[in-house]
């Protein structure tokens, strides 16, 4: 099996932005935004990191945990977007294409909550440890 560091980033970039667009939709739909979703984003990118890269190294889970902490953080952004549009009146489309990027981190450390960082960690650890490819597993018989 080759590992494939293009495949890898690939992976995150689809996991990151899959998961962020459901997080962002669960929150639409439900109206509230759970932490849960973004352990969900871990198992989503290190599942795509895994599949498409096929890595068994550290630098796997590395690239499956930035994307995850990159995906977390645009579903947040989204879900604040969302929410900004529905309080204007203007749709979340026009929202997006408005919206200034240097308000990004601003905004994100003010509606951040403690809990949430516990989610991003918990998130985080679930993608490093879920894109490293394991390999086929050797088994061993006792006599």
């Amino acid at each position: 099996m080759d590992s494939n560091p293009f495949g890898a980033i690939v992976g995150g970039i689809i996991g990151a932005l899959v998961g962020a667009i459901l997080w962002t939709g669960i929150t639409i739909i439900l109206r509230q935004e759970f932490g849960i979703a973004a352990i969900a984003i871990g198992f989503l990118t290190g599942f795509f990191v895994r599949t498409l890269g096929k890595g068994t190294t550290s630098i796997y889970g590395i690239i499956g945990a930035l994307f995850t902490f990159l995906g977390c953080m645009i579903g947040k952004l989204f879900t604040i977007i969302f929410v900004q549009s529905r309080e204007t009146g203007v749709s979340f489309s026009e929202a997006l294409m408005d919206f200034d990027l240097g308000l990004t981190i601003p905004l994100i450390e003010q509606t951040i909550q403690k809990f949430d960082y516990l989610f991003l960690a918990a998130a985080i650890f679930t993608a490093y440890m879920y894109s490293i490819h394991k390999g086929k597993q050797m088994h061993f018989r006792r006599r």
